[in-house]
């Protein structure tokens, strides 16, 4: 007679993406044998803030206005301990660049961490007020590139 048991697993710094066994609390076929190993893969839910990357980089998406990051700014990012950081954009940002802060991402073992990787892209408006789109006229009339 087969048996349904719950037991309380801890899951080690660093499994992300991998396999690891927790011994003898797996099947057993035999009631005469004991429990064999528990094979459990680790994988990153979907979350629409952080993806990993093969390098166990955290990824993380900043959509900007490309207004914005002509000229700069700064901005509020949640960190993968929850933490709420300010980070500078800097002044001509292209859609696609990275900004990188090493040490800061996944676990790759239980001491040490890949890097959070933060990629902008711009996020054109689907909808601008006349008011808002006769001030980026201007602007094109200033650059000469009306």
């Amino acid at each position: 007679k087969k048996e349904k048991t719950y037991q309380e697993i801890n899951f080690p710094l660093g499994c992300l993406n991998k396999q690891f066994i927790v011994h003898g609390v797996g099947s057993q076929e035999d009631p005469q044998q004991s429990p064999g190993p528990l094979i459990i893969q680790c994988l990153l839910q979907d979350n629409p803030n952080f993806a990993i990357d093969n390098a166990e980089n955290c990824l993380y998406v900043l959509e900007i206005d490309p207004v914005v990051s002509m000229v700069g700014t700064e901005k509020k990012v949640l960190t993968l301990e929850n933490q709420e950081i300010s980070i500078k954009v800097p002044k001509g940002s292209k859609s696609g660049q990275k900004l990188q802060f090493k040490n800061k991402g996944f676990y790759r073992t239980n001491v040490v961490r890949g890097d959070f990787i933060i990629e902008i892209k711009h996020k054109i408006p689907t909808n601008i007020s006349e008011e808002q789109e006769k001030a980026l006229r201007t602007y094109l009339e200033l650059t000469g590139e009306k």
